[in-house]
C-alpha cells in the first residue's frame, strides 16, 4: 500500500505543468537565437536551412555574372556602352554612313539651326561675327550693358529715392537721416529700443515676471520644487526613482528577477 501510494504521487507530479525556468534577466548563448528559436544566431549549423553555407564571403557570393543577376561593381566591354545599351561606346558602327569624326559644319550652321560662328551675309544681316563694346547691351540695345550712370537705378522717374533733395517730391526732407525719422515714438514702427512694458506685462498678454495678485492667482512669481513638474502636476520633473521607466506597472523589463514573472 505504501509503495502503491507513492506511485500514484510520482504520477501525480509528472502529469502537472512543468514550471519554467525562473529567468533572472541574464544573458547566454542561445537564449535569444540559434536552435530552438527561429532567430539565427550567425554560426554555421549544417542543415537544409542553411545551404550549406558556413557565412564567409567570397567574391561573386551575392553579386556578379553568371551566378547572381546582381552588379558585382566590375567593369566589362559593352556593360554601359554601345551593343544594345543606346550609348556610343567611341568605335566605328555604321551610324548612318558617320564615321564619329566631326568636320565644320555638322552640328552647327548651314542647314543645323545652330550659329558656327562665321560670317553669312544673307542671313545676319551684314554681321561679320565680331564683338565690339555696346554691341548686344548698352544704350539704345534695350539690354543693360553693366555700366552705371546718375539715374540709373535711382531718381528721376524711377520711383527710387536717390538720396537728394527734390522738394517737389520729398515734403520738404533734404534727405538726411536723424533718429527716430522713420522708426520710435510717433511713426508706427520700432526703433529697437526698450521700455517697461513693450514686450510683457500691461495689455501685451505677456507675464513681466512681477506680482499681480488680480490676475496671478496669488502666485508672486517666484518658483519652487514642485511648482510646475512633478508631485501632481503630471509634468516630469526629471528626477528618477525606481519603476519610473522600467518595471513595476510599466510593462517595461528592469532587469530584475520577478518570481511571478515566468508562470
Amino acid at each position: 500500500m505504501h509503495f502503491t501510494t507513492i506511485l500514484a504521487l510520482a504520477s501525480t507530479a509528472l502529469a502537472l505543468p512543468t514550471a519554467k525556468p525562473a529567468d533572472d534577466g541574464t544573458w547566454y548563448p542561445g537564449k535569444y537565437e540559434g536552435p530552438g528559436t527561429k532567430y539565427d544566431d550567425g554560426k554555421y549549423h549544417p542543415s537544409a536551412a542553411k545551404r550549406e553555407d558556413d557565412g564567409s564571403w567570397y567574391p561573386g557570393k551575392y553579386e556578379g555574372k553568371p551566378n547572381t543577376e546582381y552588379d558585382d561593381g566590375k567593369w566589362a566591354p559593352g556593360k554601359y556602352e554601345g551593343g544594345e545599351t543606346g550609348y556610343d561606346d567611341g568605335k566605328y558602327h555604321p551610324k548612318r554612313n558617320d564615321d564619329g569624326s566631326w568636320y565644320p559644319g555638322k552640328y552647327e550652321g548651314g542647314e543645323t539651326g545652330y550659329n558656327d560662328g562665321q560670317y553669312h551675309p544673307e542671313s545676319k544681316r551684314e554681321d561679320d561675327g565680331s564683338w565690339y563694346p555696346g554691341k548686344y547691351e548698352g544704350k539704345g540695345t534695350g539690354h543693360d550693358d553693366g555700366k552705371w550712370a546718375p539715374g540709373k537705378y535711382e531718381g528721376g522717374e524711377t520711383g527710387y529715392n536717390d538720396g537728394q533733395y527734390h522738394p517737389e517730391a520729398k515734403r520738404e526732407d533734404d534727405g538726411s537721416w536723424h533718429p527716430g525719422k522713420y522708426e520710435g515714438e510717433g511713426t508706427g514702427h520700432d526703433d529697437g529700443k526698450w521700455a517697461p512694458g513693450k514686450y510683457e506685462g500691461g495689455e501685451t498678454g505677456f507675464d513681466d515676471g512681477q506680482y499681480h495678485p488680480e490676475a496671478k492667482r496669488e502666485d508672486d512669481g517666484s518658483w519652487y520644487p514642485g511648482k510646475y513638474e512633478g508631485g501632481h502636476t503630471g509634468v516630469d520633473d526629471g528626477k528618477w526613482y525606481p519603476g519610473k521607466y522600467e518595471g513595476g506597472e510599466t510593462g517595461v523589463d528592469d532587469g530584475q528577477y520577478h518570481g511571478e514573472k515566468s508562470e
